[in-house]
């Protein structure tokens, strides 16, 4: 757990690594902190008095010991992580029924995966294609099929030839290299088999002619229609919810809208035919009951892993909704998994699952479900690939946002719900994220549409018929004047990191931009942020003034209010602030227990408390605050889809009143302009922000300088406007109002 909270909070300039010619990179997180640790402990072993402990030198001595016998062992290694070919096992049909099959070696290019060349032809292959599979690959060659005889031993009689070209297995030898698949693709060791076994299952696509004008006939896309199997899977998947409406399930105490009738529908034919998918409606629209409505149909069992701080919400929605559910919490310190059956609802959280997946994975479970499934939209995290572990007729990813920053998310989510079904990530990303992303290529767009619209259901709150009684939204950037204090501080800290960034590059001016933009933001939201003070804090911060009218006139006029900042210390520095002033306040952050986190969301609902302050990252999902109408983001997080799902928690079903969002910006600041081209680019807002503030670091001084300086014209405040357009991009529409 610490591990992985080192990682989610570290700066992309705490994992950045020089090469020896200067170039810097950005190494993996995780890798970073392991490797760290491992440093720490290596040097906590090395002292002398470790010797009388242990025979052997090679930890006990204070002095590093050189161990040349080790050598092959890190050169495998090496050549293994910076390959540039991958090994290919062409299995051939036998000449005759009960006949070896032949195994060919092939060696691939992983720059161009076209580029496949027999083991025994790779000394004499031409120059052009040399270059391709680069300078090793006989010795590539060689490690990988060592690592294939690791996990299949008969393919260890090719290492016996001069050249491991090929090798003939007996039937038993195939079905343990059919059982072996998942470690050789693990290994990076790709198997093909022959064409004819697919026949042989009764499985094919059949090409249509083409028009003159090259396009598909009579409105049929791809031009291909599929045969068997094949085909009735593809009728299955183009009729998957057919806009028809699944009736409550007996058991299930809630009526339902249409719109999620429709939503129940087309989860359970997905779950039908064993595939899974992503629930993408937005947030508010009740994606929770409509998954306790599939368990009250399907029966179960099912798991639900979610964000710690949701465990107690989904406890209370299941007894409310499935009162005669077995509801078992698998979390904390002294958990235990009780045996599973069918009916039963599991509820544990992607911690748990980090630590406790092989037990998880030993459950016939009908149904896994992920809430707020961006958090598995990196491939790579610990919490990603234990999930994937887990087995499951069906997995349903629920997130409002399957694109936070960048079209690898929804790769990323997909992969863990559909696998397989967007193909490899590398492949993925050069085909279609990069030219979507970069390019607008409205070919790729379109034909992404086209994959993923069966398995992502997209409903917004300003589709026709979905939320007609959810009150509007109105937004209000309000600018606010800095004070003397923090124009200086501003000044000040601009002109020295201007100053220091001229003669810097690459990773260390990334760090330094970064550095940059933490203390403006904390000089925005008030001095003492900035400084590390506790107080005095009035009359010190525009942004601070500004919070103080708005809750007073909320509160005035019988209104509850959220107060976000992404800071928890500035969030601490409000709280305290506002009960001197008399205000009853109070505070939503990360390190609170679930209990004590239900425990503050059920006073405020009951209106304890009028104004409730949140950390951002804690408290932007899963969250029903809808006592509260008035909503005050106290300092940007500069990505529209993470204030968006923030400003939910109030603007959601079972709200009755109009959300007033005020969003407090610092005139003739960064955030000032930041948010003009937020608000300018909004579709294109994740092109442009990327991940998170990133972007800024690869501005040039001079853009940088127009970006962070302080702007003295005069300026009017800004006035109302009303809700900005979803900035989802077009592909998840593909299935709204289905």
């Amino acid at each position: 757990r610490r591990v992985d909270e080192l990682v989610a909070a570290l700066p992309a300039v705490a994992h950045a690594v020089r090469s020896p010619a200067g170039r810097g990179r950005i190494t993996d997180p995780e890798f970073a902190v392991r490797s760290c640790y491992d440093a720490v402990a290596d040097r906590i072993l090395r002292p002398a008095a470790a010797s009388a402990l242990s025979s052997s030198p090679v930890f006990a001595q204070v002095q590093p010991t050189r161990v040349p016998h080790l050598r092959a062992w890190v050169d495998d290694i090496a050549t293994t992580a910076c390959a540039d070919t991958t090994l290919v096992l062409s299995v051939e049909r036998p000449e005759r029924p009960g006949a070896p099959w032949p195994v060919v070696l092939r060696s691939a290019s992983r720059r161009d995966p076209e580029i496949v060349v027999d083991a025994a032809d790779l000394a004499q292959a031409p120059a052009t294609v040399r270059r391709r599979l680069g300078p090793r690959a006989e010795l590539e060659l060689y490690v990988a099929a060592r690592r294939a005889a690791q996990a299949v031993p008969a393919l260890g009689r090719a290492l016996h030839d001069p050249v491991p070209s090929s090798v003939f297995l007996d039937d038993t030898e195939i079905d343990q290299v059919l059982a072996a698949l998942p470690s050789l693709r693990r290994n990076g060791i790709e198997v093909r088999w022959p064409t004819e076994l697919a026949a042989a299952i009764g499985l094919g696509v059949r090409a249509r002619p083409a028009t003159r004008t090259g396009a598909p006939p009579g409105g049929q896309p791809g031009g291909a229609s599929g045969q068997g199997g094949v085909a009735r899977l593809a009728a299955q998947l183009a009729e998957l919810g057919g806009g028809r409406e699944q009736v409550e399930p007996v058991g299930l105490a809630a009526v339902l809208r249409p719109y999620q009738r429709r939503g129940l529908a087309w989860m359970d034919d997905l779950c039908s035919i064993g595939l899974g998918g992503c629930l993408a409606d937005d947030m508010g629209l009740g994606k929770t009951v409509q998954v306790l409505a599939l368990h009250a149909l399907r029966g179960g069992p099912t798991l639900v892993v979610c964000p710690t701080g949701l465990v107690a919400n989904w406890a209370r929605e299941a007894s409310r909704f499935v009162a005669d559910a077995r509801v078992q919490i698998y979390h904390g310190a002294g958990r235990r998994l009780d045996p599973v059956g069918p009916g039963d609802l599991v509820l544990t959280t992607y911690g748990v699952v980090r630590s406790d997946a092989a037990q998880l994975a030993s459950v016939p479970w009908d149904v896994v479900v992920a809430d707020e499934a961006q958090q598995l939209k990196n491939p790579r995290s610990r919490a990603t690939r234990s999930m994937r572990t887990i087995p499951a007729r069906s997995r349903l990813a629920l997130t409002g946002t399957p694109i936070e920053n960048r079209l690898a998310d929804l790769w990323s989510i997909l992969e863990w719900a559909v696998p397989g079904l967007l193909g490899p990530y590398e492949a993925f990303r050069r085909d279609v994220a990069v030219p979507i992303e970069r390019d607008g290529d409205v070919g790729a767009t379109q034909q992404l549409q086209a994959i993923v619209r069966p398995f992502l259901l997209r409903r917004r709150k300003t589709d026709p018929g979905i939320a007609p009684d959810l009150p509007p939204k109105v937004e209000h950037d309000l600018v606010v004047e800095l004070t003397a204090e923090q124009e200086a501080l501003y000044r000040a800290a601009v002109a020295d990191s201007l100053h220091r960034l001229t003669d810097t590059r690459g990773i260390e001016r990334r760090g330094l931009v970064l550095q940059l933009l933490t203390a403006l933001k904390q000089i925005t939201n008030h001095p003492a942020h900035h400084l590390g003070q506790t107080g005095p804090l009035a009359g010190r911060s525009g942004k601070l003034e500004a919070l103080e009218d708005l809750l007073d006139a909320a509160i005035d006029g019988g209104e509850s209010t959220l107060v976000f900042t992404q800071y928890v210390a500035m969030g601490h520095l409000l709280v305290d602030h506002l009960r001197t002033r008399g205000t009853d306040v109070a505070m939503l952050h990360g390190s609170l227990s679930r209990a004590a986190r239900s425990d503050l969301v059920d006073r405020f609902q009951a209106g304890v408390a009028p104004v409730l302050v949140l950390s951002l990252k804690a408290a932007g999902t899963g969250l029903n605050l809808t006592r509260a109408s008035q909503v005050v983001h106290y300092d940007r997080w500069w990505n529209p889809a993470v204030e968006d799902q923030a400003t939910d928690r109030a603007h959601r079903i079972g709200q009755r009143r109009t959300v007033t969002v005020h969003r407090l910006i610092t005139q003739g600041t960064v955030e000032d302009r930041v948010g003009e081209l937020l608000a300018q680019k909004r579709r294109l807002a994740e092109r442009i922000v990327g991940s998170g503030e990133s972007w800024i670091g690869d501005l040039d001084d001079e853009a940088l300088a127009r970006l962070v300086s302080l702007d003295d014209r005069p300026r009017t405040a800004g006035g109302l406007r009303s809700a900005r357009p979803d900035p989802t991009p077009t592909l998840l529409a593909a299935g709204a109002g289905r």
